[in-house]
């Protein structure tokens, strides 16, 4: 039995490495090194936040984004909220990346998390470096003018050998750009436990993360109480401490400012208001453009729809983004490209 951590970390270390070792004795040097890396992740506040088989896996899996050219995104998945996604997100992204911390590498805005990116890589010079997406808004379409360049940046920046945290209460809210790259995921119950699916742990069909993306929509969070679903899982009913690896800061406080602003453009807006710190109106782009048009004229979206080969929700969707050039239909004069 291995002691737990809080109660005798150095003992919690020695039976471990006992424990892989009596597993596979001719594998004594790997596990030195696992051990050696816990050492490096945790001798300073001596203690460790969640399973020793978990940090395997997460030890294995930054072996691979080293020495395979690879990059790691991670799904947490809870449901009402308060379950532990992020914070069970914030030891998983330290303990493979220890300079990892909230205040510095947490992001509610797409565009925080493209800022993010570019500081650790390109200033920092991180060679592999955690970052957190913490419940990004999940209005952003995949086919907006945003949409298309996110997707465009995501697609290249695995070669930037990332480690990315997704946390969501809902598949549905983590747009098609990132939903795409996710490798793993971890779903959270109201009990403080979690559950894992990754392909790689998937024998003998591989594919188990694809088939609660490709179930996510009729099953929703039912498919997590699947038992053909469940027993495919990597690890089950794992714990997790309540605290964090570190103290934070700016990074809680600058959540609940973001929040306070959403709140008080609603009330404004409700209210009849200017916000100061209402967002700039969307501007179209040359496709767009031509559809706001062609519904002005008097066009059905079904006809704009097969004329410009797009879906009729796809249609409503942009005229509904961009409905104050709709509504307002004296003052547009449409963009020349």
């Amino acid at each position: 039995m291995v002691t737990q951590s809080v109660n005798n970390y150095k003992k919690f270390k020695d039976d471990v490495r006992e424990y892989y070792l009596s597993r596979n004795v001719d594998a004594e040097k790997e596990i030195n090194q696992f051990i050696d890396y816990i050492s490096q992740c945790y001798d300073g506040i001596s203690r460790c936040f969640f399973s020793y088989k978990f940090m395997k896996y997460l030890y294995l899996r930054r072996h691979d984004v080293i020495n395979k050219n690879q990059h790691f995104w991670i799904a947490f998945i809870g449901k009402k909220g308060g379950e532990g996604k992020s914070t069970l997100a914030k030891q998983a992204l330290h303990f493979v990346d220890h300079s990892f911390h909230s205040d510095t590498r947490c992001a509610a805005s797409f565009e925080k998390f493209i800022e993010n990116i570019k500081q650790t890589k390109k200033i920092d010079k991180v060679a592999y470096p955690s970052l957190l997406l913490d419940e990004v808004d999940p209005k952003l379409h995949h086919a907006s003018v945003d949409g298309r360049t996110l997707r465009s940046i995501t697609t290249k920046v695995r070669q930037l050998n990332l480690f990315v945290g997704v946390c969501a209460n809902t598949l549905n809210d983590i747009p098609a750009f990132i939903h795409d790259r996710i490798n793993t995921i971890i779903k959270i119950d109201d009990h403080h436990r979690f559950w894992l699916y990754d392909n790689n742990y998937d024998s003998p069909k591989f594919s188990i993360v694809d088939d609660i993306k490709k179930e996510w929509n009729q099953s929703k969070h039912a498919i997590f109480k699947d038992k053909s679903i469940i027993k495919r899982a990597h690890m089950k009913n794992q714990s997790f401490s309540k605290e964090l690896p570190f103290t934070e800061h700016t990074y809680l406080e600058e959540k609940d400012k973001d929040l306070f602003a959403d709140i008080d453009l609603y009330l404004n807006s409700k209210n009849g208001k200017a916000s100061p710190q209402a967002p700039a109106l969307p501007v179209p782009d040359r496709m767009d453009t031509e559809i706001i048009k062609a519904k002005r004229a008097g066009e059905s979206s079904a006809s704009i729809a097969a004329r410009f080969n797009r879906t009729h929700r796809m249609i409503n969707m942009i005229c509904k983004k961009f409905n104050h050039l709709l509504e307002n239909s004296g003052n547009w004069k449409p963009r020349v490209f």
